[in-house]
């Protein structure tokens, strides 16, 4: 039966490197009987969201398809694509000319109905909330928005804005509940000391790199009064990590505009993850990182509840998954090891539980310490901040509740750190240095060996 890559691609940048890979593709695909269906041709939607564009390639069968994408000549230059456009990529079998749905009408009618199922994980589960029900949440109600502007010009720039917009801040309602701990304070978090006194968010929170901080804090101060044109005080929030072991940071190429398309940008459902936005020239663990992003649902009292975390992963230590350490300098022996000690972590915590300043410090307080969970090492030039807010408008929960909150807030950040890690690409910056990405059949492979694992996904 013949089969199908389907690629559903946003956040095209445009690149050289897209050029290079659109023109070197047919040569990966051609010898595995693969040819385009569908490449990036006008589409109409119908029913709800579909931005971007879709790629469809054919294949006589799913053995076919497998052995393309598992080809070294496609994963050659898939990096070329995946470091500047985001997207979801599936490979499905199709079915027989006879196929007749029949049959799973038949099964589905004698299935049993389903107990309902609870939405509170457990203590240490690491699921991912499904992509479709987070977008469907951002589509019923105001949300926590994200957006990033990624600068990558494929050699020694590789820089960006990440924004997170809360919906919620506007016209009759200005603050937010907001806490923000600092687990070790070797950065520059411009804003945070009146977030910390008065316990509440103005701004969308911005993230970029050291040596750009101010001016983005400048052009986010610039968006805010014209928000507000009677304003004569406020308060952005900007945070940062250095991301000069891969990008040119003295250049400083964060301007106002970037800064702006990341807030204007910013949209709801799974944000884009990895070498993307304050992410792209990020290095954590040993590894190439960047932006990472996860959400658990609680329960508090008598309602479900979200918790949603995003990082922006710069630091030290030894990457640590499931307990189990996957060093570099074991899974990628001819790694470069001349990164800078140190560096830092930016967490952002944003929830729907009410809280009230005091709580949601706590909450931050958790989120650094989810960083022990991945191997952190703490180090003392490392600037590990958490930032926690709430949607809330509600009288806030008793402490007496909080427990599935704290540990929703644990889990979430530490896949999302995971996530900032195993999303990202070997990138090579400035001064020809290279950060390399964790390699997937290797990690996979270590896990399986400790038991972490039931499957081997590689076998």
């Amino acid at each position: 039966m013949p089969a199908y890559v389907i690629a559903h691609l946003q956040d095209a940048a445009p690149h050289r490197d897209i050029a290079e890979y659109v023109e070197r593709l047919p040569a990966t695909f051609t010898p595995y009987g693969g040819r385009f269906l569908v490449h990036a041709t006008p589409h109409e939607v119908k029913e709800g969201a579909w931005p971007g564009a879709v790629v469809m390639l054919g294949f006589p069968g799913i053995a076919e398809a497998r052995a393309w994408w598992d080809s070294p000549a496609y994963q050659e230059i898939a990096p070329l694509r995946s470091r500047h456009i985001e997207g979801d990529i599936i490979l499905v079998e199709g079915v027989p000319e006879d196929y007749s749905p029949a049959g799973m009408a038949q099964a589905i009618r004698r299935r049993p109905p389903e107990p309902a199922r609870t939405a509170c994980p457990r203590p240490g589960d690491r699921r991912r909330i499904a992509a479709h029900r987070a977008a469907q949440r951002h589509h019923r109600r105001p949300g926590v928005l994200v957006g990033h502007t990624t600068i990558d010009d494929g050699a020694d720039l590789h820089t960006g804005v990440t924004a997170i917009v809360p919906e919620q801040l506007g016209a009759g309602r200005w603050t937010l509940p907001a806490a923000v701990y600092a687990g070790n304070g070797h950065g520059k978090l411009v804003g945070s000391t009146q977030v910390d006194e008065l316990g509440v968010l103005e701004s969308p929170v911005v993230l970029t790199a050291t040596l750009s901080v101010f001016r983005a804090a400048d052009a986010l101060l610039g968006h805010l009064m014209e928000r507000r044109p009677d304003g004569l005080s406020f308060n952005p929030l900007v945070g940062e990590t250095n991301d000069g072991h891969l990008s040119d940071i003295r250049r400083r190429p964060i301007a106002e505009a970037h800064v702006l398309a990341a807030v204007a940008g910013a949209t709801g459902g799974l944000p884009a993850e990895g070498c993307v936005g304050a992410g792209a020239g990020t290095t954590a663990l040993g590894y190439k990182a960047g932006i990472g992003t996860s959400s658990r649902t609680v329960r508090t009292t008598d309602h479900t509840r979200t918790v949603g975390a995003l990082v922006q992963s710069n630091f030290g230590g030894v990457l640590t998954a499931l307990g189990v350490p996957l060093p570099v300098d074991e899974l990628v022996p001819a790694a470069d090891r001349t990164e800078p000690p140190g560096n830092s972590c930016m967490i952002v915590v944003a929830t729907d539980v009410p809280l009230d300043a005091r709580q949601l410090r706590r909450l931050a307080r958790r989120a650094v310490f989810a960083m022990a969970r991945v191997g952190a090492s703490f180090s003392n030039t490392s600037g590990d901040y958490a930032i926690a807010f709430t949607t809330s408008d509600q009288p806030p929960i008793p402490d007496a509740a909080i427990d599935p909150v704290f540990a929703g807030v644990l889990d979430a950040v530490e896949e999302a750190l995971l996530n900032s890690l195993f999303t990202a690409v070997t990138t090579t910056g400035v001064g020809g240095r290279t950060s390399h990405a964790v390699p997937h059949r290797a990690a996979v492979e270590r896990l399986a060996a400790a038991g972490r694992l039931t499957a081997r996904p590689y076998a």
